[in-house]
């Protein structure tokens, strides 16, 4: 599998219209694109290919040793561990939400998201530390949790999951590039 390949396959730009999948979003000012995961350094790549001139800025999470060739100076590419979260990704989680709380109506946030992606922008939620994350994640590991179950815990004690990036961008559009390692391919997982 390519991620790369993919996201030529469902992304693509008609001017000031990107549409993604079926979807179009016309007048688009400009695009910022985040993500997290894996497959991060090739999907922002194709993505900054075909956008263009359109292309902002962004942020994308990447494994350690997935990091690849930067697509373009305007996307920065950040290594985090996986599949227990670390400082780095934290960090860089939190630089996301700067950047989707500076978006403007006639932009677009496109969402990079691969396998890892939720352990790699792990930033704890209010009242939370990254060490409480870390010693849930290491815990549900060791008992064999399903990577639904993490997810789903993951969802109710970070700042990024459940919609939230979705809020941080209004009201600004966003669209999502989502390339699974998840049998079935639920994407609430």
């Amino acid at each position: 599998a390519d991620p790369a390949v993919a996201v030529r396959q469902h992304l693509r730009r008609d001017g000031d219209t990107i549409v993604v999948g079926a979807r179009a979003y016309a007048g688009v000012r400009r695009v910022v694109l985040v993500g997290a995961g894996k497959a991060g350094a090739p999907m922002a790549q194709a993505a900054v290919e075909i956008l263009g001139d359109l292309v902002a800025g962004g942020l994308v999470i990447v494994k350690e040793g997935h990091l690849g060739d930067s697509p373009d100076p305007r996307v920065e590419l950040v290594e985090a561990a996986h599949p227990v979260p670390d400082e780095r990704g934290a960090q860089a989680a939190a630089r996301i939400a700067e950047l989707l709380g500076g978006l403007r109506e006639g932009d677009l946030s496109l969402v990079l998201i691969s396998g890892g992606g939720s352990a790699l922008s792990t930033w704890p939620a209010p009242g939370l530390t990254l060490a409480h994350l870390q010693a849930m994640t290491s815990a549900l590991l060791r008992c064999g949790a399903p990577i639904g179950a993490i997810n789903a815990l993951r969802k109710h004690t970070t700042r990024l999951f459940g919609g939230q990036l979705a809020r941080l961008a209004q009201p600004a559009q966003m669209a999502a590039l989502i390339v699974s390692d998840v049998i079935g391919s639920p994407l609430d997982v």
